[in-house]
Order: C-alpha cells, then sequence, then structure tokens
C-alpha cells in the first residue's frame, strides 16, 4: 500500500461524519464530480486545501499468473464527498481534474448515508457498488452465462437479486440474476 492510499483510508473519521449539520450554511457537505481516475488526486487536493473529505475505498484484489495483487480503489467511481465554506468549494472546482461539483440539498439525510457507507467499509473493506435499478430500467448483463443479453427490470427482490424480462422473438423470458451482474443502458 502506498502513503497516498495510507492517507486516504484514515479520512474520514466517524466523529466528522456523526457531526450535526453546521446551521447556516457556512460548511456545507457537496459531492465533488472528478475526471476518471481522478479521485484520488482531488483528494489529495482537498487536503492540501484544508477541505474535509471522504473518498470510500473498496479494497479488490486481482490474480494474475505471478500472484495476486490487491489495490484500493473509490467505491464511487468518479466521485469525492467534501466539506467546507463556499470559498473553499470555489477554489476546489477550478481544479482541472474536477468536472464539477454538486450541491447537496438534504444535508442530513447526505450526512447519514455518507455514515453509513464509512461503517459498512469499516466491517468489510471489500463492499461492491452496485447500480441503482428500478422496476422498468432498461439493463445489460455483463457477467455470467447470461452476458449480453438485454431486457427490462420488471421486479426487484433484494438488493442483491433482480428479476428482469428479455423479449426474444415477440416472447418474454424471465431471467433471475444478481444486480451486481447488470448494468443500466439508454433504452435506445
Amino acid at each position: 500500500m502506498d502513503s497516498t492510499d495510507e492517507k486516504l483510508l484514515k479520512q474520514p473519521n466517524e466523529e466528522l461524519l456523526s457531526a450535526p449539520v453546521p446551521e447556516g450554511g457556512a460548511v456545507q457537505w457537496y459531492c465533488v464530480y472528478t475526471r476518471p481516475r481522478h479521485e484520488k488526486a482531488v483528494a489529495m487536493k482537498c487536503d492540501r486545501l484544508d477541505i474535509d473529505f471522504y473518498l470510500p475505498l473498496r479494497r479488490v484484489t486481482h490474480h494474475y499468473k505471478s500472484g495476486k495483487k490487491r489495490y484500493w480503489l473509490p467505491l464511487f467511481r468518479g466521485y469525492v464527498f467534501g466539506l467546507s465554506a463556499p470559498d473553499k468549494r470555489i477554489e476546489l472546482s477550478r481544479e482541472e481534474r474536477v468536472l464539477s461539483v454538486l450541491e447537496v440539498s438534504d444535508q442530513q439525510t447526505f450526512i447519514d448515508e455518507l455514515l453509513q457507507i464509512y461503517r459498512g467499509l469499516q466491517v468489510s473493506c471489500e463492499l461492491q457498488p452496485v447500480p441503482y435499478l428500478a422496476r422498468g430500467r432498461h439493463v445489460e448483463i455483463v457477467r455470467g452465462p447470461f452476458k449480453g443479453i438485454r431486457g427490462v427490470v420488471e421486479e426487484v427482490k433484494s438488493r442483491f437479486r433482480v428479476m428482469l424480462t428479455a423479449t426474444m422473438m415477440n416472447s418474454s423470458v424471465p431471467l433471475e440474476v444478481d444486480a451486481g451482474d447488470v448494468e443500466p443502458i439508454d433504452a435506445g
């Protein structure tokens, strides 16, 4: 593990995420949308600017012929979460690796969700994100024996299982797959 990963894994502490929403909006949480694969660099820029931040990281293990290697990757690709005054947020938005800074309207709900993510990663650093899937959403199966099949989410059975309908030859074939094995696509 390199020193950047070590520093990022120490951010934030639970105290920061458990703090009540600041009154008057002097300091607020926001989402920083980054260029692809620039999350860690943006997080380190936050650190240099004295911006409190949270970059949830998950551990990924890749198996190679020479053995296995572990990496720390962002749980949410393209996002770092920041907490600062508006002047610092504006300064950060000028960073070339930052595509946009998104305001968070419901600060308390956002903090509660970040805290749940933080606690989940404390239990298991190998959590995997899955797309949010709603009934009627067009998806493509990206892993497993049905890879490449497109369909429509018919039923969300649990956070981990999805029932979708694949229409072939003017008939529907129901398939039950893991939520992590599908990705949303445009209906067109």
